[in-house]
C-alpha cells in the first residue's frame, strides 16, 4: 500500500496461498523479491511503471507459471479460464521506454519526499504515514491528517495544486459491503491525503508545492 512493503510472510499462518499486488511497488533493485506464491503487476498510466495498459504476473512455481500463460494465451474454448487479452505491440513498446529510465524516475520521486519531509516534519511531525522512505518505493506520499482531504482540497486547489485522498475508493463500498471490519481502511480514506510527488515536477513547481503544503498544514493556518 502506498508503495510500502507488506510483511507477506505472517500470512502464512492461514495456509492459504497468497497473491501479492505490487501494482504500487515495482522494485527496480531485486531488493524486494516475491514472498508470496503469485505477485501481480499493473502497468496502467496511474502506476509507477506504465505502458498504457496490461499487466503481469509472475510466479515461483513453474506449474503456476505454465497455468498463466494458459489464460494469457488464450484457454480452451468453454474453459472456465479463457482470458485472451494481449498486450499491444505498441504498449509494450512504452513500457520497455519507461523501464529504461524507471531507476531516475524513483530517485527523482525519493528526492520530492526528503524535500517534502524536511519541510513538513516541524509542522507536522506526526503525519506521515511511510515510518520510513526505505522499506519500499515511494509511489505515494500520504498523510494522516484531521479532517482528511475534505479539510484541505479546497485550499490547495486556491493555489492551484491537485492533492488526493491517500485511498481512491474502497472497494468494500463499491460491493454495498458494511465498514464494519474495515476500520484501517476507512480510517486512511477517511484521513489521509497525498501530495504531489511526480518525477515530470520542476524544481519550481515542486518548490511551490512545499511552500503551499506548509502553509497549508501548520496547526495555526488560516488558510482552510
Amino acid at each position: 500500500m502506498y508503495g510500502i512493503y507488506a510483511d507477506v510472510d505472517s500470512f502464512r499462518r492461514f495456509g492459504v496461498p497468497i497473491v501479492e499486488d505490487c501494482a504500487q511497488a515495482v522494485d527496480d533493485k531485486g531488493k524486494r523479491p516475491l514472498t508470496g506464491d503469485i505477485g501481480v503487476f499493473s502497468f496502467h498510466p496511474t502506476k509507477c511503471l506504465t505502458a498504457g495498459e496490461g499487466g503481469a504476473a509472475v510466479a515461483h512455481d513453474p506449474g503456476l507459471v505454465r497455468a498463466m500463460r494458459t489464460v494469457r494465451d488464450g484457454a480452451p474454448a468453454g474453459s472456465r479460464g479463457r482470458l485472451f487479452s494481449p498486450m499491444s505491440d505498441v504498449a509494450a513498446a512504452l513500457g520497455l521506454s519507461q523501464l529504461a529510465r524507471y531507476h531516475e524516475a524513483l530517485e527523482r520521486r525519493r528526492a520530492l519526499a526528503l524535500q517534502y519531509r524536511a519541510a513538513l516534519e516541524p509542522v507536522v511531525p506526526t503525519a506521515f504515514v511511510h515510518e520510513s522512505f526505505d522499506n519500499g518505493m515511494l509511489f505515494r506520499l500520504p498523510l494522516k491528517v484531521s479532517g482528511g482531504l475534505d479539510a484541505y482540497q479546497d485550499a490547495f486547489a486556491r493555489m492551484s495544486i491537485h492533492v488526493r485522498r491517500g485511498v481512491d475508493q474502497l472497494l468494500h463500498r463499491a460491493r454495498g459491503t458494511p465498514d464494519a471490519g474495515f476500520e484501517t481502511a476507512v480510517d486512511h480514506f477517511d484521513t489521509t491525503l497525498s501530495l504531489p510527488l511526480y518525477p515530470a515536477l520542476t524544481d519550481e513547481e515542486h518548490a511551490a508545492c512545499v511552500r503551499a503544503a506548509v502553509e497549508i498544514l501548520r496547526p495555526e493556518s488560516r488558510c482552510r
